[in-house]
């Protein structure tokens, strides 16, 4: 009879086994089986994290964006400088050119002149009296 008793408890504990399996299995995925406390707080955490990595790209993008608005700006007023050093050459030049002209224009009036003093000097007057 203590034979039949120990295999009975044995076969009952063997069951309560099972069937705890069994329910563990089932409540595994149970909503009330989570901490929720800390499930909170994990998200709370990862939406910190999330946020301060965006934050920082923004950041980070914003001042790439100044530095080259920056650099931009800068090449402008630098070509703007450049731009006006080469119009006033061009100006000079033109000057320059338009001087040479007119030099030229009066050295060929000059030379037409001399011409025309040469021939009149060597042809015969018509007022001259002739002998």
């Amino acid at each position: 009879m203590l034979a039949a008793r120990k295999a009975a408890v044995r076969k009952e504990k063997s069951v309560k086994r099972v069937k705890e399996r069994q329910w563990k299995k089932r409540m595994a995925s149970s909503p009330f089986a989570v901490d929720l406390v800390a499930e909170t707080e994990r998200i709370d955490e990862e939406n910190r994290v999330r946020l301060r990595q965006e934050q920082r790209k923004a950041r980070v993008a914003l001042e790439r964006k100044t530095r080259l608005k920056n650099t931009i700006i800068r090449k402008a007023l630098t070509e703007a400088t450049d731009l006006d050093t080469l119009r006033q050459e061009k100006r000079a030049i033109i000057a320059e050119e338009r001087r040479l002209k007119s030099l030229l224009d009066l050295e060929k009036a000059s030379a037409a002149r001399k011409q025309d003093l040469l021939v009149r000097c060597a042809a015969p007057s018509r007022f001259a009296k002739q002998p």
